[in-house]
């Protein structure tokens, strides 16, 4: 079985699942990912528990719901909806009812979609407030159109229990404590793009960079958990982590047909933001940079870039604006695997940054004045394609943008950014609009011949951090 036939087959095993921020089913998915990881990687990999009821800054870790039963009866006595039509059937956390209702009253409880009227529409809304009264219930809006004039009768059998609500990480030890952070939200039951497909692109990005067979530079935890308040509780509770994070990379709704949108963190110039639009340009593909939270696709992001943590958190996801079938029963499994290829795109872009901040070395020179780069001591000359005012296509070299630049322009772009007291391969790559290999590859030949030295990068951001900017 290839690898990707090994995920594809978690993901039928999970997808279907009824995973809300608590239940049963969360805890299978969790088991099924950890059996996975111990028997296909070489790292550790651990399910938390945090007891129903505890307090995190606030937040209240839900207790366990599980849904055990549905049917809605029509006047007739004619059973028109129940547990086997569709996961999304009840929203979450609904309270359970055996109950008699009209028509009218029925609808209060109803969510649809007009604009697909065949699908089922996720109501989350109770997994946040968990500790509200009320119930809910999804139907097709074309089911809804058709409801008799008349009574209902509705039966939830929901069972709340004090179970502790699960959290997954997989961790990959690296030469040093310093920390990348992948989380990606399990919960959506019964979808798969949104989020179940970024759970699967961060552990496979980590899987890659795990392949090389060497030791990465960082360590790595993945993080699989209900939607924010997973993550919220995670960090608070493990806060002796924080000093060793250094970024977070956030994945979401990965496979649709749209553009890929990457947000940058909030400080807008992390060396994760600037790896990142690097390996964007590098993949030839479409795509969207802008702000945090322009693109609001991701969410557990705000755990970590946020108030006493400063943690810059880069997101990648596809335009969710353009998903159609965002949080319905029609985001399922075969639609994914349909658009496996993108999914791919978005894996390869998150295992290209992340080399990129593996390879990454501070720059410093070891010259000072003008240097005759054309001696044949250096040879580190990038030949000029402007000769008599005459352009030379021969010596023209083309940079992340398709266009064709002259070698000298290049080398003034290097020279120049040697004269700050702290710079990055990364950061060069970024300005002289190169790829990173090229820069990479031009810097250890400056130091082969002693002019400059590269040495481990120790740092979160650019040189200028610049204040987030609400839009």
């Amino acid at each position: 079985m290839t690898n990707k036939d090994k995920y594809l087959h978690l993901m039928s095993q999970i997808w279907g699942l009824n995973r809300v921020h608590n239940s049963d089913d969360t805890e299978l998915a969790c088991r099924l990912v950890k059996q996975f990881c111990d028997d296909n990687l070489t790292g550790t990999s651990q399910i938390y528990y945090y007891s129903a009821g505890e307090e995190y800054n606030y937040w209240v870790v839900p207790k366990r719901w599980n849904l055990l039963a549905y049917e809605l009866t029509d006047p007739d006595g004619k059973i028109i909806a129940s547990l086997d039509d569709s996961v999304l059937v009840v929203g979450s956390y609904s309270d359970p009812v055996d109950l008699t209702i009209s028509r009218e009253d029925l609808l209060e409880h109803i969510v649809s979609d007009p604009s697909l009227p065949d699908v089922y529409y996720f109501y989350f809304r109770k997994m946040y407030r968990h500790w509200e009264n009320g119930w809910h219930i999804s139907l097709p809006h074309k089911t809804v159109e058709n409801l008799k004039p008349g009574n209902y009768r509705v039966v939830i059998d929901a069972k709340v229990s004090a179970q502790p609500m699960p959290v997954f990480e997989y961790t990959l030890k690296g030469k040093t404590d310093k920390t990348i952070i992948l989380p990606a939200h399990l919960d959506h039951p019964g979808m798969v793009n949104d989020s179940l497909s970024g759970c699967f692109a961060a552990l496979q990005a980590v899987q890659r960079l795990e392949s090389s067979g060497e030791i990465p530079e960082y360590t790595y935890r993945v993080w699989w958990v209900p939607e924010i308040i997973g993550s919220a509780v995670h960090l608070k509770a493990n806060e002796y982590l924080l000093p060793n994070i250094y970024f977070t990379l956030n994945p979401n709704m990965t496979s649709h047909d749209a553009p890929i949108a990457m947000c940058k963190s909030k400080c807008g110039n992390s060396l994760l933001d600037l790896a990142l639009e690097v390996a964007l340009k590098q993949l030839k593909t479409a795509y969207v940079v802008a702000s945090a939270r322009t693109f609001p696709d991701c969410g557990d992001e705000i755990t970590f870039d946020t108030v006493g943590y400063n943690i810059p958190s880069s997101t990648v996801s596809r335009i969710g604006a353009q998903w159609t079938y965002y949080h319905t029963s029609f985001d399922d499994f075969d639609h994914f695997k349909a658009h496996y290829d993108n999914h791919e795109q978005v894996v390869n872009l998150m295992t290209i940054a992340l080399e990129m901040i593996e390879k990454n070395k501070k720059v410093e020179a070891k010259f000072s004045g003008n240097v005759c780069l054309s001696n044949p001591q250096l040879g580190l000359y990038l030949d000029n394609a402007n000769i008599n005012n005459i352009l030379r296509s021969e010596h023209l070299i083309q940079n992340l943008d398709g266009e064709s630049v002259s070698g000298r322009d290049i080398m003034e772009h290097f020279l120049t950014s040697l004269t700050e007291e702290d710079v990055s391969l990364i950061e060069i790559a970024f300005r002289c609009n190169l790829s990173f290999d090229f820069i990479s590859n031009y810097a250890q030949a400056f130091e082969e011949k002693g002019l400059v030295s590269l040495s481990p990068c120790d740092r979160r951001w650019g040189p200028t951090r610049r204040s987030f900017i609400i839009r």
